[in-house]
C-alpha cells in the first residue's frame, strides 16, 4: 500500500477510531474517522456501497449532513483517485459516485479564505 493519503488516515497519531454517521440510506453507509491534519479538525471520510443493483450510485448529501460546520468550509478530494471535488460550506451539496459493492474515500480538510487548506504538518 503506497497511497499517502490512505496511510494518513490509517496511521493517525489521534489514534480515534471511525464512526458510521449514516447507515444504510439508499443502501450506502458513511463512515468519519477525526485525523490530525492540521489545526483545525480534518478527516477521512468512508462511503460504502452496500447495494446489489450492479450499477455506481451517485450519493448526495453536504458537509453539514456530516456535522462538518466550520463555516469557511472544507476541501474535498479522493483518495484514491486524487480527484478534486472541490471546496463546500456546510450546506453546499456534493456527489460522490461509489462502485457496486465498493468504497469510495474521501479526504476532508478545513479551510480559510480564500479557500486554501490549512496544513502545518504533512
Amino acid at each position: 500500500l503506497m497511497n499517502k493519503d490512505v496511510i494518513k488516515i490509517n496511521q493517525d497519531s489521534l489514534g480515534m477510531p471511525g464512526y458510521r454517521m449514516i447507515k444504510g440510506h439508499n443502501g450506502i453507509d458513511v463512515w468519519t474517522r477525526p485525523i490530525e491534519l492540521n489545526e483545525l479538525p480534518s478527516y477521512g471520510v468512508a462511503f460504502l456501497n452496500r447495494r446489489s443493483d450492479g450499477m455506481p450510485y451517485n450519493y448526495t448529501l453536504t458537509p453539514g449532513d456530516l456535522n462538518l460546520t466550520l463555516s469557511t468550509g472544507y476541501l474535498l478530494s479522493d483518495v484514491f483517485s486524487e480527484h478534486s471535488y472541490g471546496h463546500f460550506t456546510p450546506s453546499k451539496h456534493f456527489t460522490i459516485s461509489i462502485v457496486p459493492n465498493g468504497v469510495t474515500m474521501v479526504l476532508v480538510v478545513p479551510t480559510l479564505p480564500p479557500w486554501t487548506p490549512i496544513l502545518t504538518n504533512n
